[in-house]
């Protein structure tokens, strides 16, 4: 999935509340955060838990993200 439909994936959630969008959006993300987690060394459950929080805070925080840019890379 292209950034650009990632972030309209997360604005949805963030502006309308979508949770469809919520769900698609964390399903395209997860992956990507997990890889970076391992290139810092982080394993197993580890990098799982280290994901998960990343996505709290994009969950309880979204006006976090500025709008602009790639949202993954905001998370990583």
């Amino acid at each position: 999935m292209a950034n650009d439909e990632k972030e309209e994936l997360f604005r949805r959630f963030r502006e309308r509340g979508d949770l469809t969008a919520l769900s698609q959006f964390l399903d395209a993300v997860a992956p990507s955060l997990e890889r970076v987690a391992h290139r810092f060394g982080v394993r197993g459950a580890d990098a799982e838990d280290l994901v998960q929080a990343a996505l709290i805070v994009a969950i309880e925080e979204p006006g976090r993200w500025n709008g602009t840019g790639s949202v993954t890379a905001w998370l990583a």
